[in-house]
């Protein structure tokens, strides 16, 4: 017979199974949109999806390893977002916040990761979504590298809170 203690533990390894499974999923959908563009026939499928459902799922799959890792994750949600619905390719969005996310759990060790949605500008036309964190950050002159195919900033030793 299981007491409460373990079928949390079980509980708590399905979670880290599940989330672990989801990631991994990611790196693949990334290796293949990759190969994608090279051979010319990446597509984006364009629906409407809930915003406020997208950050929740997103939100989510960190929550177990933040845990594990004692660092706050916060959610914000701008109000007006809670009803909101768009339209582009969930998919695609939700595989940037989840690479995101996972490069500030690996790099962010003590303080918050923060998972937000607002409105980009006061006509409230465009929505901005953004991963925030306490994390070691990037310098300043190696920022660009980041967004170059498979560009990574040499150096992680010095904190940057600028980045």
């Amino acid at each position: 017979m299981f007491s409460p203690r373990d079928f949390q533990k079980i509980q708590n390894y399905i979670k880290m199974g599940n989330t672990s499974t989801l990631l991994l999923l990611s790196l693949v959908e990334d290796v293949l949109d990759m190969s994608k563009i090279e051979a010319g026939t990446f597509k984006v499928n364009y629906g409407w999806f809930s915003v406020k459902e997208l950050i929740e799922e997103t939100y989510e799959l960190f929550t177990y390893q933040c845990t594990q890792k004692k660092i706050q994750l916060n959610l914000s949600l701008h109000p007006k977002l809670f009803d909101v619905f768009i339209e582009s390719d969930k998919g695609r969005v939700k595989q940037v916040l989840l690479n995101l996310m996972s490069n500030s759990l690996k790099f962010t060790f003590q303080g918050h990761i923060c998972l937000s949605a607002n409105f980009y500008d006061e006509d409230e036309e465009s929505i901005e979504f953004e991963v925030s964190d306490t994390g070691m950050g990037i310098k300043d002159e190696e920022q660009d590298e980041v967004f170059q195919m498979f560009g990574m900033a040499s150096s992680h030793k010095e904190v940057n809170m600028h980045g």
